[in-house]
This record gives structure tokens, C-alpha cells and sequence, in this order.
């Protein structure tokens, strides 16, 4: 049950910025239930995205990483000390993550740092084409490094492994945009009103997608999915599909995070690791995109599902599959591109914190 209440100010700015982190198509899974001013459980509500990408609902425990990497990242700075109690269980129709201890100083306490000067709060997914900035390697061992503390494997991907990664998320959109139930959740989180984007406060402005007028104007147009089948029967997914092979060969580079052993800690963990690098890659003035599709597929595939693909798109899972394994990645996670461009077109909002609140 979600109540609102009146908060602290210290632990409603700790979970607004915890909110402020990415998910999903912004569907915002998390919820959050506060114990006393010293412990917060980190939950989230699986009935939010029952989409195919969301197997084992591993893309909302990602999201909740990177919603206690914000949280993590604030108290930080501060040099308050905190740390995350892992128990993932399941409570009735949520699942927890596990719970988080501050010991906040003595007397009263207030954040030094705005949140709003904090590059939480400027962090934004762009899916604009990008420009190379040519970080030298000694820089890249340095965004690198700040992850090195956490188990999540990470490989950054340029040159001629750039134009391999980019050819995996050719044929993952080649599924995502020929699959009837990805092509309606697609529609089903667009929002394409300002009407719709203030009164829901989720899923993602038509306007960040990029796609320009005409490209909004085919959406419309093609949001039947009979209609849309005719387009795809006229080739069209290889169009779409080689757009994305061109944002990421546009890029600087992409981080891949990967791992020996999937399961609910190993994406809790990635979603920590992708968001303390967008973090640091948001303060450098670098412009990142999830590029979640391969990995998400992949799980369902390391997983035995092949029957969940049609005949044709587990020939293109076999080509990810290799593609992965050329790579040296075993077990993706995640893919985030970076690089340089304008600022997004726009952003997605979030609710508010006390939407999430559970009694």
C-alpha cells in the first residue's frame, strides 16, 4: 500500500535522488519503505513492466541499483556512512532488494549540495547521434577505475570492437521491432501529449526518442500493428534496425557490463556500476544511451528460452550469441554508448517521492 507522509527533508532529498534514476522506458518500478530515519528498504513492484525485455524482472532490479547508487552517490559526498543489506525476497505482490543503513551525523543535518547541481539531476538518456571526443586511454582507465570496487565485470568497447557491438544491436532491434508485444509496449510507454507526459510522470515523451517530426509521424501512423506488418513485409525493420547500428558506430565508445553468474545480485550490482559511470561521464559533459535490447535477449537465451524466439530471430540470437562471445562477453548485462552531443530534445519525468512510499 503507497501512502503519503510527511517526510524528513534529509531522506526525501536522499530519495528524490533515488528516483531520479534511469529504468525502464521510465516506468519506475521501485518503492521504497522507510523503517526509521536510519533504514530504508529498497522494493520494487514487478507488475510495473511485465514486458518481454523484463525477463525475470531483471531489468526493475537493474533500475533499483542504479535508484541506491544515486542514494550512495549523495551520501558520499557528504562522507556519511551507509551501506546496502542485499536480501532479495519476496513480500506479498513486491519483492525487496534488500535495505539501506545510514548513520547520519549527529543534531540536525542538511545536504551542503543542492541536488540539482549534482550531476544526478542532470543525467539525461540521449538518443541524439553522437560525436568522438577521442578520450585517451589513460582517461578511460579513469572512468573505469571508479567502478572497480564492485563485481560487475566492465569492458569499454572502441575501434574495431565498436563496429562488433554495433552489429549486435543490429540484429537485436531487427527482434525488438518485429515482435507484436515489443512493438505495443513501445506504444503503450509513449507519451505523446503534454497532457499525457504531466499527468502520468512515466514512461518516455514522444519528443526523446529523436525521431523528428516525420519519424513521430510514421509511429502514428504505424502504432496498428497490422499497419505496422505491412511495413515490416516492405523491409522496414532493417531500416530501423540500421539506424541503431549507426547511433552506436556514431559513438566514442560503449561500456559493456557483463558477468560470470546472473541472477538478482549481478544486475542489482550492474545497475550500481552503469549509473556511477553515467554519473561520471554526465559531470565530463558526455551524452550516454542504454542500449538495452541484446543483453536483456540474451538472458532469456543463456536461460534455455529459445522457443521463445521465432525461427528467424533465433538465427539473429545466434549471431548475437557469437557476436557476444568474440567480444570475451560471456554473460551481458548492459550496454551504455557515450559520446558527445546537443542536449536531448527533452527528458522524462519522474513522480514524485511520495508516490512510492509504502506504508
Amino acid at each position: 500500500m503507497l501512502k503519503i507522509l510527511p517526510l524528513d527533508p534529509k531522506l526525501k532529498t536522499l530519495l528524490k535522488a533515488a528516483v531520479a534514476a534511469p529504468s525502464g522506458d521510465n516506468l519506475q518500478p521501485w518503492r521504497f519503505r522507510i523503517k526509521n530515519e536510519k533504514e530504508i528498504d529498497f522494493l520494487f513492484d514487478p507488475r510495473v513492466d511485465q514486458s518481454f525485455f523484463n525477463y525475470e524482472q531483471n531489468a526493475s532490479i537493474f533500475a533499483v541499483g542504479a535508484a541506491f547508487e544515486n542514494a550512495s552517490y549523495l551520501l558520499s559526498r557528504e562522507n556519511i556512512k551507509h551501506k546496502f543489506i542485499f536480501d532479495f525476497s519476496k513480500e506479498n505482490s513486491l519483492i525487496k532488494i534488500g535495505t539501506l543503513k545510514i548513520d547520519w551525523p549527529d543534531g540536525e543535518f542538511e545536504f551542503k549540495t543542492p541536488l540539482a547541481k549534482t550531476p544526478i539531476m542532470k543525467r539525461h538518456t540521449n538518443r541524439k547521434f553522437y560525436e568522438k571526443v577521442n578520450l585517451s586511454d589513460k582517461e578511460m582507465a579513469e572512468i573505469t577505475k571508479l567502478v572497480a570496487d564492485l563485481p560487475v565485470k566492465v569492458k569499454v568497447l572502441r575501434g574495431k570492437e565498436l563496429k562488433a557491438i554495433a552489429d549486435i544491436v543490429y540484429f537485436a532491434d531487427l527482434i525488438r521491432v518485429e515482435r507484436k508485444d515489443l512493438h505495443e509496449f513501445l506504444h503503450d510507454t509513449i507519451r505523446w501529449t503534454e497532457e499525457e507526459i504531466l499527468t502520468s510522470r512515466d514512461g518516455m515523451p514522444v519528443a526523446t526518442l529523436e525521431a523528428g517530426k516525420a519519424g513521430e509521424n510514421f509511429l502514428r501512423f504505424t502504432r496498428p500493428w497490422p499497419v505496422m506488418k505491412t511495413f515490416l513485409r516492405l523491409g522496414v525493420s532493417r531500416h530501423m534496425a540500421d539506424y541503431a547500428r549507426k547511433l552506436v558506430l556514431s559513438s566514442e565508445g560503449v561500456f559493456a557490463f557483463f558477468t560470470d553468474e546472473l541472477g538478482p545480485r549481478a544486475y542489482f550490482e550492474a545497475g550500481r556500476t552503469a549509473e556511477r559511470l553515467w554519473l561520471a561521464l554526465t559531470e565530463k559533459g558526455l551524452a550516454v544511451q542504454p542500449m538495452a535490447a541484446a543483453p536483456l535477449f540474451m538472458i532469456r537465451w543463456r536461460r534455455g528460452r529459445y522457443l521463445d524466439f521465432s525461427a528467424r530471430h533465433q538465427f539473429f540470437m545466434r549471431k548475437i550469441e557469437r557476436g557476444f562471445e568474440k567480444l570475451g562477453i560471456d554473460k551481458p548485462l548492459m550496454l551504455l554508448r557515450f559520446g558527445k552531443a546537443p542536449l536531448p530534445s527533452a527528458t522524462a519525468l519522474r513522480k514524485e517521492v511520495e508516490d512510492f512510499l509504502l506504508v
